[in-house]
């Protein structure tokens, strides 16, 4: 779903609408709601973010919100200046330094996790990786394309450090245990697994997204070649 209007009011009339009429509607611990996946909300004139309607809003929460629009940061430190309990509401990680979808641009969200972890592509990929549970359905499959994807395009310069079959694998970690354990149902943890395909890495030097697609696709018809077409 995606929405426009000139203010913030506009916008949120549209969003009710569309939720009154949403047929998806789930039934949390706190009651029933309706919900719309996938959503993209844009108010065409930035300064029209402070709502005649909203009742709960504060003047320092709103102030906040502006400043850490036109900082054009994604930056928790700007918006937690204001606000000290973003990160809690928000359901951020502990460690996070950045806001996903927030107003600063993904140079500058990278440019953030460099400054948290280094600038090793592993390394900025495995926080990444561990970032994204919060993205609604993006399970290890994903996660671990998504990025690795980001990183082949140029797009960040990431790699991935495992192949996290210990995440919920399936094709990926039967075809590991087919090829270190001889069977798919050989008794080797995941996480074993997963430190055998670095070592393995260590002389093929492909990188784990090859091994883990080789993997997942070999399983599949181990003695006779089959040419996996997407």
């Amino acid at each position: 779903m995606y929405l426009e209007a000139d203010t913030l009011d506009d916008l949120l009339r549209k969003v009710f609408t569309r939720l009154l009429r949403s047929k998806n509607r789930p039934s949390p611990s706190k009651g029933a709601n309706r919900e719309q996946i996938g959503s993209l909300l844009t108010i065409r004139h930035p300064r029209a973010r402070f709502s005649r309607t909203e009742q709960r809003a504060t003047l320092l929460s709103c102030l906040g919100e502006t400043l850490w629009y036109l900082s054009g940061s994604s930056s928790l430190d700007v918006i937690e200046y204001y606000i000290p309990h973003y990160r809690k509401f928000s359901k951020l990680l502990d460690d996070a330094v950045v806001a996903e979808g927030a107003y600063g641009s993904h140079a500058n969200m990278v440019r953030g996790i460099h400054k948290l972890v280094g600038q090793d592509p592993m390394s900025v990929f495995a926080y990444m990786y561990k970032a994204m549970k919060n993205v609604t359905r993006f399970g290890r499959l994903a996660r671990f394309d998504f990025l690795a994807m980001l990183g082949k395009l140029g797009i960040a310069p990431i790699e991935p450090d495992a192949a996290y079959l210990w995440h919920n694998a399936t094709g990926p970690l039967k075809g590991a245990r087919l090829l270190f354990g001889g069977s798919v149902d050989a008794e080797i943890s995941a996480r074993e697994l997963d430190e055998k395909l670095k070592d393995l890495d260590q002389h093929l030097r492909v990188g784990m997204q090859t091994l883990e697609d080789a993997l997942c696709n070999w399983q599949k018809s181990p003695a006779k070649f089959i040419a996996f077409r997407g």
